[in-house]
């Protein structure tokens, strides 16, 4: 083999060992998240008692559910590793500038969902992320989203654990009861087709979001 595809080969080795160990951890911290969210719902059953709907399911390998009554959270992994672009203020981290390894990441996705958009299989309301979590070869971490105190400045600082899961989905779970189902404005409600009318309304499954006619701000829930 000539030098030049020996170092190629060679460079496609490592990067396929760097992205599965990256995988692997992922697909770990997504199970600590599960268990975590059972835990949660155990305890917050012996508080609110069987009439307020609180449950949690794994969908599938990637994603997770968890309900608060008429909220849901859906949380996904991403599939595929990244790297963070050249822009990012994460490469101005001495975390990263030690190695720059640190800066592939998995991607783990929190959404906000309406409980019955799910159960009514809604297909065309809106979701909300409400947190990303950026996990690395390292099994540290940083999370993007509301309300959410550990940023990109907290990178390499912690490692990903069960306290840290519970606490990420409990902020989140936070924000999405506060985070009410708004009045839609007059004008994006006042006028319908008779084909939304008979697929939808008559069928009682109305396009819903909480933001519906609006735009999704970061200062439109008061933090109480």
């Amino acid at each position: 083999m000539e030098r030049r595809s020996k170092q190629i080969a060679t460079q496609l080795a490592a990067k396929c060992q760097l992205k599965r160990e990256i995988g692997k951890i992922a697909a770990n911290c997504l199970n600590i998240i599960d268990k975590e969210m059972h835990a949660i719902v155990d305890d917050y059953k012996k508080s609110i008692g069987e009439s307020t709907r609180m449950e949690t399911k794994r969908l599938s390998e990637n994603v997770l559910k968890i309900v608060a009554d008429e909220d849901s959270l859906i949380v996904s992994l991403h599939p595929n590793i990244f790297q963070f672009d050249r822009d990012n203020e994460v490469w101005q981290t001495p975390y990263l500038a030690e190695d720059k390894e640190r800066g592939y990441v998995a991607i783990i996705s929190i959404y906000n969902f309406i409980s019955d958009s799910i159960d009514f299989n809604r297909e065309e309301d809106p979701g909300y992320m409400v947190a990303r979590i950026f996990i690395n070869k390292d099994c540290s971490f940083y999370v993007e989203g509301k309300r959410q105190r550990l940023g990109v400045k907290h990178f390499g600082e912690n490692k990903f654990d069960n306290a840290i899961a519970r606490r990420i989905i409990e902020t989140a779970l936070k924000y999405a009861i506060e985070f009410d189902i708004l009045v839609p404005p007059y004008e994006t409600t006042s006028i319908i087709n008779l084909a939304y009318m008979t697929s939808q309304i008559i069928t009682s499954k109305p396009r819903t979001g909480k933001r519906m006619g609006f735009k999704f701000n970061s200062d439109d829930v008061n933090e109480n």
